[in-house]
């Protein structure tokens, strides 16, 4: 086709558009005020059910949110719990490296309440090591538990452990290191104590029948009233302790540091002193018959001061003749026992029996 007639086919059609819009321009004037209309209503009711939808919408993602959040908590905490449980089962075992590594984690959790042991079955229990300090044991089982080694000293200081009243019979404390700790009418029969460290330590009538005390110290520990019967104490240092009321029967105390030791009132009866050192010690209304003094060393210097005092009230003296104590076949025992019972009988004590 002829380019000149295409472009009179195209001005014509413009001419005609151009007529249409002239001739009908106030109708679509109308159309688009419609139509601007109708998008306004059509924005404003998007905007207000958007605003409905929203507020709808917030307050139930945030209680979506809350739920998760204290699900995962309950999870969270039930999984604790059962780690809890897990660990404080684990300090019952007999296996040193479990025990060990559930305290640490106790502690790291600050799990570690003092008190739980408290009447705790802990028997034969191997808790060799660890560090015992402020806990408390009292009346808790631990028969032939392993506590070698364990220790409340941490950081320069001691921090006292409470064992009263507690069942610890043929436990293992050898080399503990129990600084002021308390054993209260413990049971530590047959016992193993060897090399431990129980300066200021409390054992009022605490059961030490047929225990091990050797090289163990007890400087200043109070004892009184403890069963020491057939107990063996060798190179143990008892400085300053307090025996008041012990019963020693068969006891052996073997080159022992005795010096400034209270046995007044105490039963030591068939006991040993081999090579001990007694400066100092009181003996004052003691049961010394069938006792083994001969090779005891009853002062380091001869100064009146650190002479014991001997069941009757008198000063030992390189003179007497200590078998008045011992024999009951010495002429001088009746009388020596009569004034031993009138200072017990004055003091409040039970005469003690006359032997044939």
């Amino acid at each position: 086709m002829d380019k000149t007639i295409l472009s009179k086919t195209f001005n014509e059609r413009l001419e005609i558009q151009k007529a249409i819009w002239l001739d009908n321009r106030w109708l679509y004037l109308l159309v688009g005020f419609l139509l601007g209309g109708l998008l306004g209503a059509t924005i404003e009711l998007l905007t207000r059910n958007l605003n409905s939808l929203l507020v709808n919408l917030v307050p139930e993602a945030i209680g979506m949110l809350v739920t998760v959040l204290i699900i995962n908590r309950i999870v969270e905490n039930n999984r604790l719990k059962m780690l809890r449980d897990e660990l404080y089962s684990n300090l019952h075992s007999r296996s040193n490296d479990t025990v060990l590594n559930a305290l640490q984690r106790i502690r790291q959790y600050k799990w570690l309440e003092d008190d739980y042991f408290e009447k705790l079955d802990l028997t034969r229990a191997n808790w060799a090591d660890a560090y015992v300090g402020k806990l408390n044991f009292q009346r808790a089982n631990l028969y032939k538990s392993n506590f070698s080694q364990v220790t409340n000293f941490y950081k320069q200081s001691h921090d006292a452990t409470v064992f009263d009243f507690a069942f610890m019979r043929e436990i293992n404390l050898e080399n503990a290191h129990l600084y002021k700790s308390s054993f209260i009418k413990t049971d530590l029969i047959q016992s193993n104590l060897k090399g431990a460290y129980f300066v200021f330590s409390v054992f009022k009538q605490a059961d030490l029948s047929r225990a091990t005390l050797n090289e163990t110290n007890l400087t200043q520990a109070d004892l009184e009233d403890v069963s020491l019967h057939r107990t063996s104490a060798v190179n143990t240092s008892f400085l300053n302790a307090n025996l008041s009321g012990s019963v020693a029967t068969s006891a052996i105390f073997e080159n022992c540091d005795l010096r400034g030791v209270d046995f007044t009132w105490s039963y030591l009866l068939g006991a040993t002193f081999s090579g001990s050192v007694l400066n100092s010690a009181n003996f004052i209304g003691a049961e010394l018959t069938f006792a083994d003094t001969s090779s005891a060393n009853w002062y380091q210097h001869e100064t009146p001061d650190t002479f014991p005092l001997m069941p009757d009230g008198s000063y030992w003296n390189p003179e007497d003749n200590l078998e008045r104590f011992t024999d009951p076949k010495h002429p001088e025992y009746i009388a020596t026992r009569i004034a031993i019972n009138a200072i017990r009988e004055q003091m409040g004590h039970s005469p003690l029996p006359m032997f044939d």
